[in-house]
């Protein structure tokens, strides 16, 4: 669909990146428009039989492959975390609105996220640094306070969730999570379990919001030119056009009740000492 495209500008997060010293040396290939986990024609570096995930695959497998040293995907749902997860790398899906959109082509304008993919969590770390910032030309972009003497911590409060998460995990990875849980109790985090209200509802939640704003953001393309896309992606496009307009908004009104209980990132009420 946008074989010929040439983009005149660069995207923020590339902007900001460039100011940072980066060398950008080149795309990687995601999902068709990242709504998807295989990332053909890519392939997962440790089993050339495997996947790399999505739809971020491309540049999981890049940072995996060691062709660079960090790499940048989006995450709806997961587009950077899972990729991430397959080829045993780090993968971000930073707190929403902390990372201009600017530049990026859209899925789900209110779950859109652009995060880095790197070797290391301190990789991750830096590349977050240089990639975050307010930005006016992204509507959902938010501002952060400066770092200062006052965001020094004596404890790190860690919140484990009790429900959902933990429901229906292979005991290897129940048991990998909870060593490394260990390990931050042992470093002398305060951890504490908690439950999430309303998070088995997430993943419809999630994937009505998505379905329906994907299709109207392609609903252009969609009618000139279907053949042009791909099987999986065409067919989750036109899923999304049949969703009722009631169901989405029920959707975002459950996701409202999920968002509830969570405290609010960089809020007055939040302390420097136990923000999440």
């Amino acid at each position: 669909m946008r074989a010929g495209n040439v983009p005149q500008e660069d995207s923020a997060v590339v902007e900001r990146l460039k100011r940072a010293g980066a060398i950008i040396i080149g795309k990687t290939v995601t999902h068709e428009f990242a709504f998807g986990d295989v990332s053909p024609p890519t392939r997962n570096p440790w089993n050339l039989g495997r996947i790399p995930g999505g739809s971020s695959g491309g540049s999981a497998a890049a940072v995996a492959a060691d062709m660079c040293l960090g790499a940048i995907g989006t995450d709806t749902g997961g587009s950077v975390r899972t990729p991430a997860a397959m080829t045993g790398v780090t993968g971000l899906k930073p707190t929403f609105g902390l990372i201009s959109r600017y530049g990026v082509t859209p899925l789900a304008w209110t779950l859109d996220t652009v995060g880095p993919i790197t070797k290391n969590v301190n990789d991750a770390g830096i590349l977050f640094e240089a990639m975050a910032g307010f930005d006016p030309r992204d509507k959902a972009s938010v501002k952060r306070p400066e770092a200062g003497a006052s965001d020094k911590r004596s404890a790190i409060r860690l919140g484990v969730p009790t429900n959902y998460f933990f429901d229906r995990l292979d005991p290897e990875v129940s048991d990998a999570v909870h060593a490394a849980i260990d390990v931050f109790r042992k470093l002398g985090a305060e951890v504490h379990e908690v439950k999430i209200p309303f998070l088995e509802h997430a993943l419809t939640v999630g994937l009505t919001i998505t379905l329906a704003e994907a299709s109207a953001y392609h609903e252009k393309d969609l009618r000139r030119s279907p053949a042009l896309i791909q099987d999986d992606v065409r067919t989750l496009l036109e899923l999304g056009e049949i969703i009722p307009s009631r169901y989405y908004i029920k959707a975002q009104r459950v996701r409202g009740l999920i968002r509830q209980p969570w405290p609010r990132p960089w809020s007055a009420s939040t302390s420097s000492r136990h923000r999440p």
